[in-house]
C-alpha cells in the first residue's frame, strides 16, 4: 500500500501513527464499544438496587453482566426511545432471560 492511501494521526502528546481510513475506522469502533461498556457499567450501578431487589443477583453479580448488557444496548438501539428508557429495557430483558439468583443454581 502506498503512502497516499494513509494518513498520519498525532495524539495531544504529539505522538503519531500513520494509519489507513480503515484502521481509523476499527480504532474508533472499538473505543466506541469500550465507551458502551462504561455506560453499561454505570447504567448497572445506578440500578442494582432495584435489579439485586428483582432479580436476588449482588452488586459485583450484577456488575458482571456489563459487557451482554452493552452489546445488547448496541443489537438493538433505537433513536426513537430516549436512551434512559432503552437500557432499562435491555436490563429487564437480560435479566428475565438470566431468571432470578435462586432459581439459576447451575
Amino acid at each position: 500500500m502506498n503512502s497516499k492511501n494513509k494518513i498520519v494521526v498525532t495524539s495531544w502528546n504529539g505522538k503519531s501513527w500513520e494509519m489507513t481510513p480503515e484502521q481509523i475506522e476499527a480504532a474508533y469502533r472499538y473505543k466506541e464499544h469500550q465507551y458502551r461498556i462504561e455506560d453499561a457499567e454505570n447504567q448497572l450501578d445506578g440500578n442494582a438496587d432495584w435489579i439485586e431487589e428483582e432479580y436476588g443477583y449482588s452488586h459485583d453479580e450484577i456488575m458482571d453482566f456489563a459487557d451482554e448488557l452493552a452489546e445488547r444496548f448496541e443489537d438493538k438501539f433505537d433513536c426513537n426511545v430516549s436512551e434512559n428508557d432503552d437500557w432499562v429495557a435491555r436490563i429487564i430483558e437480560m435479566f428475565d432471560a438470566a431468571g432470578r439468583k435462586e432459581s439459576n443454581d447451575d
